[in-house]
């Protein structure tokens, strides 16, 4: 207990996040690790313009979602849309890319078990080296994070995490101070009418319940 209040940890009711404030990276990683569970999404705030734009367009603070599942020596992995293609990488690798040690899990309700969570990460696996798209458009082939967590649920649960929109749908969200990149992003025009999913959306999402932050 008292070594929970030495490093910023407050525990709140059972049902709440876990919360560490003005800790550093590796005791939030530290802390994570007695917590997490197989099956839970992993949200951050990923350094890069692109990101930074993510976060404008759609209000939110977080830019780039990730699955986390064990791997066969029992190491935490993260499943993520890559840049050129959906990889798997190590959770510490994953998290380091964060703004201002700024990451939060949230876990299904109820949380996935048994042969729900082989079939996640059957799901998983089948994606690696599928090409990201960054079009970010729901209708194609190919996948980005969003999407790529929405379809591993789906076909390994059921479950449709998020919520699919338009360009258009985001519209009013823009800043101003935002519209010239996207602009430039989509060659002078945006596809306004193009479905998409954002992390905000999964971040949103009912069905999940957030169980640590690190902010």
């Amino acid at each position: 207990m008292d070594a929970m209040a030495d490093e910023g940890v407050s525990r709140p009711a059972m049902e709440g996040p876990v919360l560490l404030k003005g800790g550093t990276l590796g005791q939030a990683m530290e802390r994570l690790a007695d917590l997490l569970q197989p099956g839970d999404l992993i949200f951050v705030d990923r350094r890069g313009l692109l990101y930074r734009h993510v976060t404008r367009a759609t209000r939110s603070w977080t830019s780039q979602v990730g699955l986390c599942l064990r791997d066969s020596d029992g190491r935490w992995m993260v499943y993520e849309a890559g840049v050129p293609m959906v990889r798997k990488v190590e959770l510490e690798r994953f998290i380091r890319r964060t703004r201002g040690n700024r990451f939060a899990v949230r876990r299904l309700k109820p949380q996935p078990s048994g042969e729900e969570l082989l079939r996640l990460a059957e799901a998983a696996e089948r994606r690696v080296g599928r090409f990201n798209s960054m079009n970010f458009n729901y209708d194609s082939n190919q996948l980005f994070g969003p999407k790529m967590i929405r379809e591993i649920f789906a076909e390994a649960m059921g479950r449709e995490l998020g919520q699919v929109v338009t360009m258009a749908d985001l519209r009013s969200r823009l800043p101003a101070s935002t519209l010239w990149f996207w602009r430039l992003w989509y060659l002078g025009a945006i596809p306004w009418q193009r479905r998409t999913m954002t992390p905000h959306s999964l971040f949103t999402d009912p069905g999940l319940h957030t169980v640590f932050e690190s902010f």
